[in-house]
């Protein structure tokens, strides 16, 4: 299946067609839109999966660095992959640190983890994949 994107915005038809209210495949300005004020734009909301009309529909990352370093996340959504990554220096090749996540945890919100002290010296990110 191609993923068609017709008006060349980066968003797929597709994805646009599921957001037929605030999205329009052939309108490539709808993309940098935030429909719901947020400070997203409507593509920056489609790959986390948040809600492009409700502005507390947010996908947030908090890391905090005390005793033990952590790192929340929260808004969880459905049909998505998210992996915690890290790097010592944002050019070596990102690796895994051992937390894949493809279900919402036990409360729906958030899910916190601890990152061991040899992978908290450099660099930490969060890939959201969309999966079908």
């Amino acid at each position: 299946m191609e993923n068609l994107d017709s008006d060349a915005d980066g968003i797929p038809d597709s994805v646009e067609q599921l957001h037929n209210l605030i999205l329009d495949s052939d309108d490539p300005v709808d993309a940098v839109l935030d429909k719901d004020g947020d400070e997203f734009s409507n593509s920056q909301e489609i790959l986390p999966g948040t809600d492009l009309a409700n502005a507390s529909s947010f996908f947030q990352v908090v890391a905090s660095n005390d005793s033990d370093f952590s790192v929340e996340i929260s808004n969880f959504v459905e049909r998505r992959v998210y992996a915690l990554e890290y790097s010592l220096n944002l050019v070596d090749v990102w690796k895994a640190i051992d937390a894949v996540f493809t279900e919402n945890p036990h409360d729906g919100l958030s899910y916190k983890f601890h990152v061991s002290t040899s992978e908290n010296k450099g660099f930490l990110r969060v890939r959201a994949i969309y999966s079908p």
